[in-house]
């Protein structure tokens, strides 16, 4: 699928509200690599437990991406918990469907998003 409309593709840092936009941690969740995630993340890119602007966690990144792989490092890494949703009600498996993923779709489906 196409990538997500980022609000700033470089702001890493907190908002004057509280709320981090997009981090390099979330473009290496949507990337799909648990490598790239896991150094953004250990050399400041955005912490595992940033939300973006709208809401969305690190595993909605992931499953928006189509990795499985990634989905649930970043579940089982602080990155937001399967079930939870962004400021418009989506959840994890909501986004695996924008990936179109079939296999990402199901893992979602099967782990309670």
């Amino acid at each position: 699928g196409d990538p997500p409309a980022f609000a700033s593709p470089h702001a890493a840092t907190t908002s004057p509200t509280g709320v981090a936009p997009t981090t390099t941690t979330h473009y290496a969740a949507w990337g799909g690599s648990v490598e790239c995630v896991r150094h953004c993340a250990a050399s400041g890119g955005g912490a595992m437990g940033d939300k973006d602007n709208v809401g969305r966690t690190m595993t909605h990144y992931a499953a928006w991406g189509g990795s499985v792989e990634c989905v649930r490092h970043c579940a089982v890494s602080g990155g937001g918990a399967m079930g939870d949703k962004d400021n418009d009600g989506a959840t994890t498996t909501a986004y695996a469907r924008a990936s179109s993923s079939a296999v990402c779709i199901a893992f979602c489906i099967a782990n309670g998003a």
